[in-house]
This record gives structure tokens, sequence and C-alpha cells, in this order.
């Protein structure tokens, strides 16, 4: 099983590659770095071969996306304005290559001010733009589940 993974380097996916990588999944890593490097079970690669190339993914059978930036500031309207249209077509673009297989991270932030233990059935309530966003994400990756997914043949 081939897997694209994207925010490999963050502390999600840092701890993820590792577990994937002792059960021998073959992984592809993007990164923002200038760099292709492989080995055995994992490919990294950079944005200019993404754009150029679309190398590695159209062979993919899972997305794991666990990427965004700004994380700095979750109060920053940049998650509405820039970072939510760029990981959408990011993902867009990867799903259009052919990959049926979808997991993108949220937090506890899509469900508000709640305390306790959440569940994913909880209606998401969230207040502050990082949140908005990664909820319009998820929305808007649904809508693409039907259109590209649920709707293609095989």
């Amino acid at each position: 099983m081939r897997i694209v993974i994207f925010g490999a380097t963050g502390s999600l996916g840092s701890h993820l590659i590792k577990e994937l990588i002792k059960k021998k999944y073959n992984l592809v890593l993007y990164q923002h770095k200038k760099i292709i490097k492989k080995k055995k079970f994992l490919t990294i690669i950079n944005q200019q071969i993404l754009i150029k190339k679309k190398i590695a993914f159209n062979k993919s059978d899972v997305l794991i996306y666990l990427a965004w930036g700004n994380l700095n500031n979750y109060f920053s309207y940049n998650h509405l304005k820039q970072e939510l249209p760029n990981h959408y077509k990011q993902i867009k673009n990867l799903i259009q290559l052919g990959i049926k297989n979808v997991i993108c991270a949220g937090t506890c932030f899509e469900y508000g001010l709640q305390e306790g233990k959440l569940s994913e059935s909880f209606l998401a309530k969230p207040i502050i733009p990082y949140a908005m966003a990664k909820e319009i994400l998820r929305k808007k990756l649904l809508i693409l589940k039907k259109i590209y997914i649920l709707n293609s043949p095989g």
C-alpha cells in the first residue's frame, strides 16, 4: 500500500511515519524543503516536483493530510483567507489524480468551548478562525467525496 503524507514533519506526522515504516508501508512524504530522497519504503519529495510532475501521487492508495500553517496564531484570519483555500486546492488536486482514501486531521477546537471528553458525534461549534477554517475544509471534503469518490467507476 502506498501512502502519501502531508505534514509528516509535524508532531503527529513524525510519530505516524515511524509506525508506518515499521509496518513496511510505502510512504511518499511531501516537504517544502528542496530535496528528494529515496530509501526503502520512503520517498521524500518537494514542492517543485509536486507542481511540475505530480510524481508518485497518481499511484497512491491513501492520503493522510496533517499539514496546516500559521499555527502560532489560531486567531489569525489568514486561516480562512490563505490556509483554507491553499489546503483545499492541494487535497482536491490529489483526489483528482485518483487518491480515493483521504484522512484529514482536525482538532478539538472545531467543537468550540467544550469541557470534558469529546466525541466526533458532537456538533461542531467553531469560534476562532483556525477552527472555522478546519470545519469549512471538512464540509468541502465531504462534497468532494460525493463528486469524485462515491460517483467514480470502480
